[in-house]
């Protein structure tokens, strides 16, 4: 038996630094597989590793400066991963970054948090099913029997 298949993949990652921010996303994703990184580099890691299509992102952290060139790294990825940012109002001076990089959303106040988790759970639900490979998701939707698929025959 295989370990790695029996931990569920995350849906989202988070890279949070405040226990507010913490407890809220914790909160207010409660059906949802959550994978905690430390720093940029663990999210880079965590993005590339997993099958997570949402990462939040809390701001402001200590070392802005060093995270931009790293997060620009997800720009136009092609995991279908989105970027959301949370923190306080000073979000809304970063709003040409957050559009340069590619972040879908940026969330100021803790009264935003049903829309983000409305955004998020609509794009999760606008992404393929990654469980399955390409081939799994043609054959099961072919109007005929395939001998690859003998439970619709």
């Amino acid at each position: 038996m295989d370990f790695l298949h029996e931990i569920p993949a995350p849906d989202v990652i988070v890279l949070a630094h405040s226990a507010p921010w913490c407890s809220a996303i914790r909160r207010n994703f409660p059906d949802t597989r959550l994978s905690w990184v430390l720093n940029i580099d663990g999210l880079l890691e965590e993005s590339f590793q997993s099958q997570a299509t949402v990462a939040i992102v809390e701001f402001p952290r200590p070392n802005e400066d060093e995270i931009w060139p790293k997060l620009n790294h997800l720009a136009n990825n092609s995991q279908n991963l989105k970027l959301f940012a949370v923190g306080d109002d000073g979000l809304l001076a970063w709003r040409p970054l957050f559009r340069a990089i590619g972040f879908a959303a940026w969330y100021w106040s803790f009264l935003q948090l049903p829309a983000l988790r409305r955004a998020v759970r609509k794009h999760r639900q606008s992404c393929p099913d990654r469980e399955r490979s390409i081939e799994q998701r043609v054959t099961a939707g072919l109007p005929w029997p395939t001998a690859a698929n003998r439970d619709q025959a």
